[in-house]
């Protein structure tokens, strides 16, 4: 059994831009790792027992502080002696580690459902995680992220620094179109190349931090 790695992030855009971070700033080979657009096909590779070591699901939507808990439910027997489970979100809403927390106690101290799940838990709040132990070997760690703002935003601001024609656009997503027909290139170039762009900020730095520290 291996170490398995899980990111659970929000949308399109934050798939491409944690892929770039871990294959080119992190520098783990890209073929230890898959993105998901769909947690069926994760759930189906994990049954195959042919999910890569490092995993990123976008989730539809807002990732809501049960969301990571629903996940260790169903995925805790994943033949690994330890998985990290790493939530990645916009801080343009509450930050989720303590929501999340919460419903983890709320649902452990529920009689009809304590039988699922009925680890030892850990908490290291000042890191934003908790570690689930279900036996001597295997432990489940999650933690939170969340990126100031949005990415969206983050991305847009950077694209206006590089690119002064798009200082006058109006909003995150419409900057982002806008430099996809100024550069004539994809959405995903455009997602890529801002790692680059951001990576002497601090929440990055901080981001790739928690990713190296993620066990």
């Amino acid at each position: 059994m291996l170490d398995n790695t899980v990111l659970l992030c929000e949308g399109y855009n934050d798939r491409i831009f944690l892929h770039e971070i871990i294959t080119n700033k992190v520098g783990i080979n890209s073929t230890q790792v898959k993105m998901y657009s769909r947690l069926k096909v994760f759930r189906q590779d994990v049954r195959s027992n042919s999910q890569k070591n490092i995993s990123i699901i976008a989730v539809d939507g807002p990732i809501r502080p049960k969301f990571p808990v629903r996940f260790v439910r169903q995925f805790w027997y994943i033949g690994t002696y330890r998985m990290s489970l790493g939530v990645i979100t916009d801080l343009d809403r509450d930050e989720i580690y303590q929501k999340m927390v919460a419903y983890l106690d709320e649902y452990l101290n529920t009689q009809c459902k304590k039988h699922n799940i009925d680890p030892q838990l850990s908490y290291h709040n000042s890191e934003r995680k908790l570690k689930m132990s279900f036996d001597s070997r295997r432990i489940i760690t999650i933690w939170t992220f969340g990126v100031p703002c949005n990415l969206e935003e983050q991305i847009s601001r950077a694209l206006k620094g590089r690119h002064p024609r798009l200082k006058s656009t109006k909003g995150a997503d419409e900057t982002i179109r806008a430099a996809i027909d100024l550069v004539k290139t994809s959405r995903e170039n455009i997602i890529r190349s801002s790692v680059g762009l951001l990576e002497s900020k601090r929440w990055f730095s901080n981001l790739c931090r928690k990713f190296n520290n993620r066990f």
